[in-house]
């Protein structure tokens, strides 16, 4: 009989041991996958910065002098913006970054909840679909600015542009301080060819 009581104890101890190690792997193997696709989110949102820092260092480049460098700026939705693409060409194009709410996501702070949107950035030149961001930025920001860099709604009195933006990678609908994944980008351009 004591036979069987410590084969049963084995048994018993060799299963939770078991279900044990089986959790931890789980654990692991779910952090490499949302690290796996954070790094993809954050490679994508690099490859839309370096077009942004194009774009935007050349604003009014190759623009005639009695034409606005500027096409056409709203706070919640969009910039628009001429420059050339090419510098052995003589033309310009008018290259529009337009923001929208692709997704949302809860945000759990302290135990209140709320609802955070999350922005796709989409750049078009003259009018065609031509990049985009990740559908996962929070705290968008995209701001002409003055020479002191207030803010400005006047796209004539405008000498810089404020970018601002957070990639979020949440991994689930909920998110916690302690459980997203964030990268913060910030840059204010500064183009010769504005005033």
């Amino acid at each position: 009989m004591q036979f069987i009581y410590d084969h049963l104890n084995a048994t018993l101890i060799g299963t939770g041991v078991f279900f044990i190690l089986v959790g931890v792997q789980l654990t692991g193997t779910n952090s490499t996958v949302d690290e796996t696709f954070f790094a993809a989110a954050r490679t994508q949102m690099q490859s839309f910065v370096d077009l942004l820092d194009e774009d935007l260092a050349n604003v009014g480049a190759g623009v005639p002098a009695a034409m606005d460098p500027f096409v056409d700026y709203d706070a919640a939705s969009h910039l628009t913006f001429r420059r050339k693409l090419d510098a052995a060409d003589s033309t310009f194009v008018e290259v529009e970054y337009r923001w929208t709410v692709a997704d949302s996501v809860t945000y759990v702070d302290d135990g209140v909840s709320s609802r955070l949107p999350l922005y796709r950035v989409e750049r078009l030149v003259n009018g065609m679909m031509s990049g985009s961001s990740p559908a996962s930025l929070m705290t968008l920001q995209m701001q002409p600015q003055e020479t002191d860099g207030t803010p400005t709604a006047t796209l004539a009195d405008a000498t810089a542009i404020y970018i601002r933006f957070d990639l979020l990678y949440a991994g689930s609908d909920t998110v916690t301080d302690q459980t997203a994944r964030r990268a913060r980008w910030a840059r204010t351009y500064r183009p010769a060819n504005l005033n």
